[in-house]
């Protein structure tokens, strides 16, 4: 049941999830429209309920990254989902993501270093090809799910 979850299965169930300005998946297939977005809000696999992944929700992560690396650290973290955030994202919402990580750049460290170093999870990420210096935020789900953000 421990397995990465790909970035095309991630963002299968996060980017119905996203607000107009929506994060685009690194598979090759265009950002949802705002009109997909505000479509149904399927949960996340063991997921109920869930707050949809905005860009508001992604910066508070990226200045909440220390606290999710405490988090992390004491998990047996289950699966993994990636979503990517790049240029397809909206070159607003790419930016606030930029600005967030520059002013919790501390936070930011120690959450890569959090991820590089855990005993379990740091091999997955690693055999699943996933660049931890990339990530800017990371989502603590309570069913011990891991959402990561990654800035290409």
């Amino acid at each position: 049941m421990r397995k990465i979850v790909s970035t095309a299965a991630a963002a299968a169930f996060a980017l119905p999830l996203l607000a107009p300005a929506a994060f685009a998946q690194d598979a090759g297939t265009p950002a949802a429209k705002p009109d997909q977005a505000q479509a149904a809000q399927p949960a996340a696999p063991g997921e109920q309920g869930r707050t949809p992944i905005t860009v508001d929700s992604v910066v508070a992560s990226v200045a909440d990254s220390g606290n999710a690396a405490d988090a992390i650290s004491d998990t047996d973290i289950k699966q993994v989902g990636v979503v990517t955030i790049d240029e397809r994202a909206g070159a607003d919402a790419a930016a606030r993501v930029d600005q967030a990580v520059a002013e919790n750049q501390d936070k930011v460290t120690e959450l890569r270093d959090t991820l590089s170093h855990h005993q379990q999870l740091g091999p997955r990420l690693r055999e699943g090809g996933l660049d931890v210096t990339k990530v800017v935020a990371a989502q603590m789900m309570p069913s011990g799910d891991l959402l990561l953000f990654v800035r290409s």
